[in-house]
């Protein structure tokens, strides 16, 4: 009996059999290649494609591709291996699957899953189970939760004891708001965010242009780069007439959170009917221009789109990232992928909870990066943008995404 227990969890959905050639779906839910195959086949003439068990639907097609760790857990099943070595098997591959630059919860025992807030309070982090009591009890939703934060005892000022969130460039020290008005008054102070850009971007073009250029080459475009300023005075926010009646929008404009009821939203143009996307209301107004995403869930879409991204319908052409108007980059907790024009390329991360995006209309280049304490380059696209470009999210599954904009002006 304990063994038909065991199996049971593995069994594909379909057959009710250990799963042969194992793939997993958008959704989570896993089956067979072949069986899920088959199934879909039936869906064909209309062009969309469901999860057999929870009936989520998906236009276009999703790609399948092989789950590794699944394919082993069953074949170490059907050779007779013991039930606690294949869920002790499991469990360690799940946990190596935690990058290095995820901040782990402080109160996850045995499997370590990563954080998505950290408590000034409390100084501890929390992955979403347990940040519950957070959003729930009234006395800890008094306590305020920033991005996951490592070590975050050594970003306390330890005058003031608040969070070092400026950068003293006189000092070249890490201060918190009170400093600004004490001690390192009068001195030049930018956001801890402005200066991890600034510094690591730094970093990052030069590798990427070693490889690329002679040095006179660098020398003079790295004197152009550094002639930006990056500012906090951006206005940014979804356009309330563009959002899917699936996505609640909330925090001024600029959270977007899936629901499972629709918001009595107005019949508007600009709407997304099919697809749950929500566009930004104003274009990028700069030639560079940088902002930050939350999101959290279990898969998300961050991009940009001409402003004649088609609004209406389930198919490839509202789709962010499926057709020519628009550039993607495609998130789930278990993978990622860059999309355009319906060509997809896997990247080779697992999880990002915070993305930083950079558009160069100059240059003609959207790049996007894991934002943790520096910046991971992930993907970089290049193309020549002839309409003005929008910022665009789409929450496929999951809790939804969240904004913070920071854009960058060229001094003269």
């Amino acid at each position: 009996a304990s063994w038909d227990r065991l199996t049971e969890q593995f069994n594909c959905p379909v057959c009710l059999d250990l799963p042969n050639d194992p793939v997993t779906i958008p959704c989570g839910h896993s089956y067979c290649m072949a069986c899920i195959k088959d199934y879909w086949s039936k869906d064909d003439p209309n062009g969309v494609y469901s999860c057999p068990q929870c009936r989520q639907t998906f236009c276009p097609r999703p790609s399948l591709s092989r789950n590794t760790m699944l394919a082993e857990a069953v074949d170490q099943l059907r050779r007779g291996i013991p039930r606690s070595v294949v869920s002790r098997s499991i469990k360690l591959k799940t946990q190596k699957r935690l990058p290095s630059s995820a901040v782990q919860c402080d109160l996850c025992q045995g499997e370590q899953k990563a954080a998505v807030k950290t408590c000034l309070v409390c100084m501890s982090s929390y992955c979403e189970n347990h940040l519950k009591p957070h959003q729930t009890t009234k006395a800890l939703k008094e306590h305020e939760l920033i991005v996951p934060t490592a070590n975050l005892a050594d970003k306390i000022c330890t005058q003031h004891k608040y969070l070092q969130e400026f950068f003293c460039r006189q000092c070249k020290v890490f201060i918190c708001w009170l400093c600004t008005s004490n001690q390192h008054k009068g001195h030049e102070s930018v956001s801890t965010k402005a200066e991890r850009w600034s510094s690591t971007f730094w970093e990052t073009r030069w590798t990427f242009m070693s490889a690329e250029k002679p040095r006179s080459s660098i020398t003079k475009r790295m004197i152009d780069f550094l002639s930006l300023s990056l500012v906090d005075s951006v206005n940014f926010t979804f356009d309330p007439n563009s959002a899917h009646r699936r996505l609640l929008l909330s925090e001024g404009n600029t959270k977007a959170t899936l629901q499972g009821e629709m918001v009595p939203y107005a019949d508007t143009p600009q709407r997304f009917d099919g697809w749950t996307q929500v566009m930004c209301g104003t274009p990028l107004h700069s030639q560079r221009s940088y902002w930050e995403v939350e999101w959290r869930g279990r898969g998300s879409s961050v991009g940009v789109a001409y402003g004649s991204l088609s609004r209406k319908g389930s198919d490839a052409r509202a789709g962010l990232g499926y057709n020519a108007q628009s550039w993607t980059l495609e998130l789930s907790d278990s993978c990622c992928c860059a999309l355009h024009d319906n060509q997809k390329r896997d990247i080779p991360v697992t999880y990002s909870p915070r993305l930083g995006v950079f558009v160069d209309l100059n240059t003609g280049t959207l790049s996007f990066y894991g934002v943790a304490e520096s910046l991971t380059p992930l993907h970089t696209f290049r193309a020549n943008f002839t309409q003005p470009l929008y910022a665009v999210f789409g929450v496929g599954s999951g809790l939804g995404v969240g904004l913070d904009f920071l854009e960058s002006n060229i001094l003269e």
